[in-house]
Formats: C-alpha cells, sequence, structure tokens
C-alpha cells in the first residue's frame, strides 16, 4: 500500500513522535502506530503520503 509511511526513530522515542503527530492534525495523515523505534504513518491516498514525506524531511532538516 502506498499510502503508509515507515518512520525510523532512536530507541524508545516513537511513541512520542507518533503522538506529537497524532497532534498536529496534519491534512496528511490518517493516524499512526508506534511501535519503540518505528511509526507506521497512514496517509489517505498516494498523493498525501509523498506530501507527508516531503513535509517530514523538511522539518527534520537541522
Amino acid at each position: 500500500m502506498q499510502q503508509l509511511v515507515i518512520l525510523r526513530t532512536g530507541p524508545g522515542q516513537a511513541p512520542l513522535l507518533g503522538v506529537a503527530l497524532d497532534g498536529a492534525r496534519l491534512p496528511e495523515l490518517v493516524g499512526t502506530i508506534a511501535g519503540d523505534d518505528t511509526i507506521l504513518a497512514v496517509a489517505p491516498d498516494v498523493r498525501r503520503a509523498r506530501a507527508l514525506v516531503r513535509r517530514l524531511e523538511r522539518l527534520s532538516r537541522p
């Protein structure tokens, strides 16, 4: 499924980032499922999944 985005974090950081992403109410995001160091982010469609990846890449740059 192309509307699924996998995010990797440091150990123990995924739950906090998942809560932050869900709380941000981004239009590109339906919701997240977080493990210890991995987040599954679900977008409504492929176009918005790509937009979510672009947004997260911009935010992660120093």
